[in-house]
C-alpha cells in the first residue's frame, strides 16, 4: 500500500506499470495499491489498520515521527532516502 506524497504523481503511474508487469508474469492482480488522493489522514488510517504490521516510510520529520509513534515496526528515512527492506533471499 502506497500513500505517496501528494506532489509525487508519477508514483501512481509506476504502481500501475508494476501491477501490469506482475499480472502478465503471475496472473496476480493489484499486488501494489496506492491512495489516489493521499493525505496525512489516509496515512494515519493505513498505520492504524490491524493488517498493517510493518511501515516503510520516507519523508519529513512529521511523517517519520508519526510512523515511529504507531507502536508498529517502522523502517524510516528522511526525504529522498528511501527505506529498503531486504529479506533473507537477498543474502
Amino acid at each position: 500500500m502506497f500513500n505517496a506524497h501528494p506532489a509525487a504523481a508519477g508514483v501512481r503511474t509506476a504502481v500501475r506499470t508494476y501491477n501490469e508487469a506482475i499480472f502478465r508474469e503471475t496472473g496476480i492482480e493489484n499486488i501494489a495499491c496506492i491512495i489516489e488522493n493521499p493525505t496525512f489522514d489516509s496515512f494515519k488510517a493505513i498505520c492504524a489498520h490491524e493488517a498493517v504490521r510493518l511501515l516503510l516510510v520516507t519523508g519529513g520529520p512529521g511523517v517519520v515521527k508519526a510512523a515511529m509513534q504507531t507502536g508498529k515496526r517502522a523502517v524510516c528515512a528522511g526525504p529522498g532516502n528511501p527505506p529498503v527492506l531486504v529479506d533473507d533471499t537477498g543474502a
